[in-house]
């Protein structure tokens, strides 16, 4: 049971993006959540990964893989992987940000990027 007051504390705006969105432009309020969900398949050894500053505006919050329903006994079916996102608060007052998102499909035991799939949005915070 959550203790928060939907009168006084609203949720959170939650904003999804997939393949589709890929180099566009993705308008987050601050304090709002990010989901990216895109085509995946383990199997092959390829994951969805990404890289931030530490002074990004957005943080991880979850990264989750969604097997597709298959046949019973198949094997290597693929799925979507999510990534959740939280959207950092505290912009300067009357300022908009913006930053790319960017992803890479990649084995991570494979060496250099070859092979290499990349995702990008970039996000932009209104101004308060």
């Amino acid at each position: 049971m959550s203790n928060r007051d939907p009168e006084k504390d609203p949720a959170p705006s939650t904003v999804t993006v997939t393949e589709a969105d890929r180099g566009k432009d993705i308008t987050v309020p601050a304090g709002g959540i990010l989901i990216v969900r895109l085509a995946s398949n383990p199997t092959t050894g390829y994951r969805w990964h990404y890289v931030t500053a530490p002074d990004s505006l957005f943080r991880l919050k979850e990264h989750a893989y969604q097997a597709r329903s298959a046949r019973p006994g198949s094997t290597g079916g693929g799925g979507a992987e999510e990534l959740q996102f939280v959207i950092a608060e505290g912009a300067p007052p009357g300022s908009e940000q913006a930053e790319w998102l960017r992803l890479l499909s990649l084995r991570s035991f494979a060496q250099g990027l070859e092979g290499a799939t990349t995702w990008a949005v970039r996000l932009i915070v209104p101004a308060a």
